[in-house]
């Protein structure tokens, strides 16, 4: 390890207290996707309040279909995340540099790839999710300039997952936070001041995007001794890239189908008139910044749980699980206090009080799953230990059951006129409830054990 190298914020999880090392390394993780939600409850925020609910409903609405073409490129990610953490516990330094530019290498032109396919699918599948017909033109532009900006987005992931699996969690949020404020800046700028609606708060988060991009790139090729290659030393290993498509692909096909199942789900919510997606909308992005805690101290406890098999410690492992079961369980009584206590003044904030009928809708929408927040906790810890281990295809089964029971749970419980909209929020705890079960179940049975990384069998 070289001098600079020494200097980054690599840090070793295979030794030392387990819950002190992932709440550690959870914790800048946490500030870091609080600042990267802010990127959409921003642009929530400024349109809602300063154009109108139906510009609302507009940036909401083409939510899951950014997702879903996103999802292959970021389970990829994932996966290159586990391989590193992995070889970095096994101390096998050179593969690390080698999963690093093959990892490179496929994000590269996966960006291309999707940033194509996004330019010229997303009128069509606007249409497929019945978008009303007053809000299509402002979705549609939406869509199409962050699409313009998805090499930037999955430059940043890629680079801060790896610096991730390596430990540092500070330096991918430092850039963050950065970018979180010139988005916010942004935003008011190009909407209130040059009066650019939804395009502005579009063109905001891809300017913002590119920011975080660039300086974690430069960085990381300055600091890491991982990100510089000698002659020859640039390559695409096919024997790692095998290792990544085999924890990367269920990843991937999970979160694909999750957000097919969300685009089943905004076609439901669509259903019910522009007032109720307004509602939906500002609901789900405190939804999303309510997961955020236990989600990322669970993503913490991935890496954690990577490092440690890599270097044999199963006991690590199951110590950790525990620790954070207890953790993010109190933490989900705690925020489904808030949003009990908050829930009017929450919604409120993502638009005029003037429209009060959207306001009491989304605050009802919120009291109704979060009792239940608790189930997401231990599905996610769960799940966890199994993504961690390399058990990907498992935690993808658990992925696949708390969509196709959500959806299923939505539209049954939706159809029932005396319940209505109101069912589409008390299917997402059933969704939780499954996979908690699913994935503790397959936990129990110690069978993720076995599921390392084939690269550490070699030399």
């Amino acid at each position: 390890m070289n001098k600079n190298q020494g200097k980054a914020n690599i840090r070793d999880m295979t030794k030392g207290e387990p819950l002190p090392l992932i709440v550690a390394f959870g914790m800048p993780m946490l500030v870091g996707n609080i600042f990267q939600q802010f990127y959409n409850l921003v642009d929530s925020i400024v349109v809602g309040r300063f154009v109108g609910s139906q510009a609302l409903a507009a940036v909401g609405t083409s939510g899951p279909l950014i997702s879903l073409l996103i999802a292959l490129a970021m389970g990829l990610t994932m996966g290159s995340g586990i391989v590193v953490s992995q070889l970095f516990g096994a101390k096998q330094n050179k593969k690390i540099k080698a999963t690093v530019s093959t990892t490179l290498i496929f994000q590269s032109i996966l960006a291309v790839v999707m940033t194509f396919l996004g330019l010229v699918l997303h009128k069509p599948m606007l249409e497929m999710i019945k978008v009303p017909a007053e809000i299509f033109p402002d979705a549609a532009a939406y869509m199409r300039i962050y699409f313009l900006g998805l090499f930037f987005l999955f430059t940043y992931n890629t680079f801060a997952s790896i610096l991730r699996a390596l430990g540092d969690s500070k330096t991918p949020l430092y850039f963050l936070i950065l970018s979180s404020l010139i988005n916010t800046v942004l935003d008011l700028y190009f909407v209130v001041s040059l009066k650019m609606g939804v395009v502005g708060v579009a063109w905001a988060t891809l300017i913002a995007q590119g920011v975080s991009a660039f300086l974690c790139f430069i960085y990381a090729m300055l600091r890491i001794e991982y990100f510089r290659f000698g002659k020859g030393e640039f390559v695409f290993s096919k024997e790692i890239f095998v290792d990544i498509l085999r924890i990367g692909i269920p990843s991937s096909l999970q979160s694909s189908v999750v957000h097919i199942g969300f685009i089943l789900m905004q076609n439901l919510i669509n259903s019910f008139g522009a007032l109720n997606m307004a509602a939906y909308t500002a609901a789900s992005r405190l939804e999303g910044l309510s997961h955020l805690p236990s989600g990322n101290f669970t993503q913490a406890l991935s890496t954690f749980v990577g490092q440690n098999m890599g270097a044999g410690q199963t006991e690590r492992v199951v110590e950790g699980r525990r620790s954070v079961v207890k953790l993010t369980s109190i933490i989900s009584i705690v925020t489904a206090a808030v949003f009990f206590a908050l829930g009017p003044k929450l919604i409120g904030i993502f638009i005029d009080g003037s429209e009060m009928e959207v306001i009491t809708r989304g605050s009802t929408f919120l009291k109704i799953y979060a009792p239940f927040l608790i189930f997401f906790s231990l599905m996610g810890s769960n799940t966890a230990v199994l993504r961690g281990s390399g058990d990907s295809l498992f935690s993808m089964i658990c992925g696949f059951a708390d969509l196709g029971v959500r959806v299923l749970a939505a539209y049954t419980l939706a159809a029932i006129p005396q319940i209505g909209f109101w069912g589409i929020a008390m299917a997402i705890p059933i969704g939780w409830a499954a996979s908690a079960l699913i994935s503790y179940l397959r936990y129990r049975s110690m069978a993720w054990i076995d599921k390392t990384v084939s690269s550490l069998a070699h030399d």
